[in-house]
């Protein structure tokens, strides 16, 4: 049996995969189980931001491997604690939560805007957006077709027009407590906010004591050529969320808050057993800092 039979024998249909396996990959090469070369431009769905088996990534994983992988976040954790203060240094947020991924990344956000907002609860987001595959993230996705089958979807979520202004002002309501948003929408076929869009936006929101939730799972990370999406407009969003390439490979999600959003949440109010663990977090910190110390923004533009 080879691995084509293999996985589809044991394995969930849920991908209709290329009919290729790979083997290792370096740099921007990936090698299949033939020995035949790919350029890749998947990356991983976004994700091997420094390519595959970069130095920085492989010894981080293994000196870290080597001392701690895995505590309880019942304990302090100095590398969660280091890659918390860059995406803070790094950001207009205050607070971090890290958690596996970007779906639980967004329902952190989530839970966050629905605390903060007490009696308010409704959360806007956007046509063609993408959040992510869990009950309530699917409801937050703009985009039936990826909600169909799975009814009742978690309710508390109303949708407008991209770009449309006029859309946005009449979907409001008294019980909106956030504006969730992709500066630039990628699942929903790359579609990036005009700039006078995001500021009346950015400025109802702040006028009306509403959140503005950043979903950076895509766009974070430097993919833009700035390490925010945010950061290419006059904005400062309350809360972000970041996944894919935050530590280059290794699994790992993240939610960042600014002090008095964060401060909703309270010691049993939210957590994730896995969630900032020392490895992720110590490969997070390496990968941040990469990114910075060696002029990588700047290469992507």
């Amino acid at each position: 049996m080879d691995v084509f039979e293999q996985s589809d024998k044991y394995t969930a249909n849920t991908y209709k995969r290329a009919k290729v396996c790979f083997d290792h990959g370096k740099g921007i090469y990936l090698y299949d189980n033939n020995g035949n070369a790919y350029l890749d431009f998947l990356a991983g769905i976004a994700v091997n931001i420094l390519g595959h088996s970069h130095d920085i990534v492989v010894n981080a994983i293994c000196e870290q491997a080597k001392k701690l992988i895995h505590v309880s976040n019942l304990y302090y954790i100095k590398e969660q604690a280091e890659a918390a203060q860059l995406l803070v240094e790094h950001s207009c947020a205050d607070k971090v939560f890290f958690c596996n991924s970007g779906a639980e990344a967004n329902e952190a956000a989530i839970k966050l805007a629905r605390l903060y907002g007490k009696s308010k609860k409704t959360i806007l987001t956007f046509e063609h957006s993408f959040h992510g595959r869990t009950i309530t993230t699917l409801a937050a996705t703009g985009q039936k077709k990826y909600q169909e089958g799975f009814e009742p979807i978690t309710q508390g979520f109303v949708y407008a027009k991209f770009n449309d202004i006029d859309d946005f002002y009449s979907k409001m309501n008294p019980d909106i407590c956030a504006v969730m948003i992709e500066f630039i929408q990628g699942e929903g076929g790359i579609n990036q906010a005009d700039a006078q869009f995001i500021k009346e936006i950015t400025d109802y929101c702040q006028k009306n004591d509403i959140l503005l939730i950043d979903d950076e799972i895509q766009t974070g990370m430097g993919r833009t050529s700035k390490f925010f999406a945010y950061e290419m407009y006059d904005c400062k969003p309350d809360i972000i969320t970041l996944a894919k390439g935050l530590a280059a490979g290794v699994p790992i999600g993240a939610m960042l808050a600014k002090d008095y959003v964060a401060s909703a949440f309270t010691p049993g109010s939210h957590g994730s057993t896995f969630g900032g663990n020392p490895l992720a977090t110590k490969v997070s910190s390496e990968v941040i800092n990469f990114i910075f110390n060696n002029n990588i923004l700047s290469h992507v533009k």
